[in-house]
């Protein structure tokens, strides 16, 4: 679950990770927002949000920082909130389309992050020939040669200094998931044999071609969990109980409760069945359903 802000400015797009959607959370995250453009010499004087009682508890905590709150209409999504959504979400879905493999549900989480930090790196209708980087920050533009050198998804191989063997391989494989804006030049990889994430310099990584047993080893890892990325992604109806409300930790924490209650088999305890979604249409995102077998 994220918080995701994009400034009226220059559409500057910052992506926080959220436990919780309750008030005390949400007004740590709107401090650090307002923290984060105060230390670059900005002011924010109104944050816009769709309709909620969480929200509207927030509204005295942003009134005593000098910020307005301005909430859309029930039923109604705020017109800045609603753009700032689309673009990441379609950002996300070309990612998707691109990669040779099937994305391990695990990774969407830095998927997010990701298409947020490079699209404030590029220039917008709104912030004219300077990127929202620039203009928030007030620096140079980033260096694309080091910090956009590797797209997302991107496999590499890497000197691997976690190996306790001495007769153990030094080199392992990964997929680029991120970057560091702060140091530019080092990536966020994550390692397939190990599902770890580490940190290492674009000079010290080189790509690789991916042949079959590297793809077959990735698409393993998503075939363990029964849904899909863009699934989740694209929030598709659950023929359940919460059909109406089918939000990422909903299907997930589900996903957790029918393994756990599987895999003990207690006496008298319910088997919970695994929620499957269709096999066909597959990607149809506006059409496609789960059902329950």
């Amino acid at each position: 679950m994220f918080h995701i802000t994009s400034d009226e400015f220059c559409t500057d797009i910052r992506c926080t990770p959220i436990n919780d959607q309750t008030a005390p959370t949400l007004e740590r995250i709107q401090t650090d927002i307002i923290n984060h453009y105060s230390l670059h010499g900005h002011s924010v004087e109104v944050m816009y949000y769709d309709d909620g009682s969480n929200i509207k508890a927030t509204e005295s905590h942003l009134n005593g920082l000098g910020v307005r709150l301005v909430q859309a209409p029930a039923n109604v999504h705020d017109k800045h909130a609603e753009n700032a959504f689309r673009n990441v979400k379609m950002s996300m879905r070309s990612v998707l389309s691109s990669l040779e493999y099937k994305l391990p549900l695990q990774l969407l989480r830095y998927l997010v992050q990701d298409v947020c930090a490079t699209r404030s790196m590029v220039t917008t209708r709104n912030s004219g020939h300077l990127s929202p980087y620039q203009i928030v920050r007030g620096g140079d533009a980033v260096d694309a040669s080091k910090v956009l050198k590797y797209s997302f998804g991107t496999l590499i191989q890497f000197h691997d200094e976690s190996h306790n063997d001495a007769l153990a391989p030094r080199i392992s494989y990964g997929l680029i998931v991120g970057r560091d804006l702060e140091y530019q030049g080092k990536m966020i990889i994550w390692t397939i044999s190990t599902r770890a994430i580490v940190h290492r310099h674009v000079d010290g990584i080189q790509t690789v071609d991916m042949d079959d047993g590297i793809k077959a080893a990735i698409n393993r890892l998503y075939d363990e969990d029964p849904y899909l990325p863009d699934d989740v992604l694209m929030t598709k109806t659950l023929a359940a109980k919460t059909r109406f409300n089918p939000r990422r930790d909903i299907i997930i924490e589900h996903h957790r409760e029918a393994k756990r209650a599987n895999s003990k088999n207690r006496t008298g305890l319910p088997k919970l069945k695994l929620l499957k979604p269709t096999k066909e249409p597959r990607h149809e995102y506006d059409t496609a359903e789960y059902r329950e077998s």
